[in-house]
């Protein structure tokens, strides 16, 4: 009976143990370093790559790709992330967003499967420096850019599959338009300087 104990015993060691092997591809993507720790009943691995004690990345795979969220940390032992993204079968797939390392989000942006899909924002202490759209990685839509250190608009660009094609238009510090172009198809057809704008 004491045998089969300690053979139980070691079978549960080595069966909980936590590996640090590489376990293929991500498109080609090592995981040198990280610590890997199977799931059981899944098809999954959580991976944490740590340095000096201090955690730096952690996510999953599911065949050897990275799925579901990743989470990038400043090297620091403050512990704030750095950047958290979404994947699917090792592609940017839903809600991506950077920080500062004072924990201010930098930027958030939407993919679907590795292209950027919707709405993507810049921002810088708290306030939007830039919101533009996209559609099959491509701009579409409202490109918006605002003067520094304020909400005021100081360019407006309209995008269709990813080229000019509408209004593009620069304001002053005041929010007034001070020059207007017109767009088809990334040529510029027409416009100039207007009113207001000294």
């Amino acid at each position: 009976m004491r045998q089969f104990a300690l053979l139980l015993v070691i079978a549960l060691f080595f069966g909980c143990t936590q590996e640090t092997a590489t376990p293929g591809g991500d498109s080609g993507s090592s995981w040198e370093g990280f610590e890997i720790e199977n799931i059981d009943g899944a098809r999954l691995q959580h991976l944490t790559r740590t340095v000096n004690g201090i955690l730096q990345e952690e996510g999953f795979l599911r065949d050897g790709k990275k799925t579901g969220e990743w989470v990038l940390y400043y090297s620091d032992d403050n512990n704030f992330p750095k950047d958290i993204s979404n994947y699917v079968d090792g592609e940017l797939h839903g809600l991506h967003t950077t920080y500062t390392v004072r924990g201010q989000m930098e930027e958030m942006a939407q993919y679907a499967y590795g292209k950027l899909e919707g709405r993507f924002v810049k921002n810088k202490y708290g306030r939007i420096t830039e919101e533009h759209h996209y559609k099959n990685g491509l701009l579409h839509g409202t490109f918006t850019k605002y003067h520094e250190n304020s909400d005021v608009v100081q360019q407006q660009v309209e995008f269709k599959d990813g080229k000019e094609h509408g209004k593009f238009r620069f304001f002053n510090e005041q929010g007034e338009l001070t020059v207007e172009y017109d767009y088809e198809n990334g040529k510029k057809v027409g416009g100039g300087m207007v009113g207001g704008g000294n």
